[in-house]
């Protein structure tokens, strides 16, 4: 996946629709910041630092130099209304999904979504994704509905998640897309909305807390899909050394299949990491936390030790 240009570009001259963007995330950091390497500088909103709901999130205001950006001051559009400017269309990047239920706004709404919808509906779709090996998934715009992530669909292109990929270089790759969207619309397309399929819907809910531990008696793909799935920007998954509760950020399948020993045991140390057996074959963790992010290579665990 490519890499996003956080060069400026000069400003596009007229533009013929004044889109609002809802930013918040690292998504929405990227989204602006290709924005801004193409000469395009919509008006923004998005919530102060203080409010925003994860861990590293993204760092909407220190663009501010490029973009005006809005405080929307609530979580309900009702709340902010009064401060943010007038738009012909909005977008929605990584923005709370009942952020306009029961206050509708004066201009259409395209909200932005990391799956081929109806696939993957919800907050946890990209981790989901992760954890279940997709290779093929995409970026979503849909007008806002009545349901969460159901309504109908305008635009879709797809992305390819290669081995090795973790879910930041996903959301970069969103980004381009959601960057791609919201200069169409500033330069005036249509676009034609289709509805959902309902039937092929599903949701996922948002992980969190033990539901992120390691299972080592998985097979070694299925721990590299879990690690993976975990990894930036989000805090990693969990497994524990001596009572030490770790993170692991970076993983890769050193062998497919075979015992290699019990599951959780550390079969090997070296300049790539650790090696820890699986139910079926073994993986490489790279990266931990423990005491702050460091490789594993430097980190007190070594062959013989089991990690749980």
């Amino acid at each position: 996946m490519r890499k996003t240009a956080e060069k400026t570009a000069k400003p596009v001259q007229a533009l013929k629709r004044k889109v609002l963007v809802f930013a918040s995330g690292l998504m929405g950091e990227l989204t602006l910041k290709l924005l801004a390497s193409r000469g395009r500088f919509p008006e923004v909103a998005s919530n102060p630092p203080e409010s925003m709901r994860r861990r590293a999130t993204g760092k909407i205001f220190s663009l501010s130099d490029k973009f005006k950006i809005y405080e929307t001051g609530g979580a309900k559009f009702s709340h902010a209304e009064g401060s943010l400017p007038e738009a012909d269309c909005a977008v929605t990047i990584d923005w709370a999904k009942d952020f306009f239920h029961g206050c509708p706004a004066p201009y259409p709404v395209y909200h932005t979504h990391p799956s081929l919808l109806p696939l993957y509906r919800g907050y946890g779709a990209i981790s989901e994704q992760f954890l279940r090996g997709v290779k093929i998934s995409g970026l979503t715009a849909y007008l806002d509905g009545e349901g969460i992530d159901a309504g109908d669909i305008v635009f879709q292109e797809k992305i390819k998640i290669s081995y090795g990929d973790i879910p930041a270089d996903f959301i970069r790759a969103c980004a381009a897309s959601c960057a791609r969207f919201i200069g169409m619309l500033e330069d005036g397309a249509e676009f034609e909305a289709r509805p959902q399929n309902h039937e092929k819907g599903f949701y996922m809910a948002r992980t969190r807390g033990r539901q992120t531990v390691i299972d080592f008696n998985a097979s070694a793909g299925a721990v590299y899909n879990f690690i993976t799935a975990y990894a930036y920007p989000f805090s990693g998954a969990v497994f524990y050394h001596g009572g030490a509760k770790c993170r692991a950020t970076r993983c890769a399948v050193e062998k497919w299949a075979g015992e290699y020993g019990e599951p959780g045991m550390v079969t090997a140390k070296s300049d790539y990491g650790i090696e820890v057996a699986c139910g079926e074959g073994t993986v490489v963790i790279g990266e931990i936390y423990k005491n702050g992010l460091i490789k594993a290579s430097r980190s007190d665990i070594e062959p013989g030790d089991t990690v749980y």
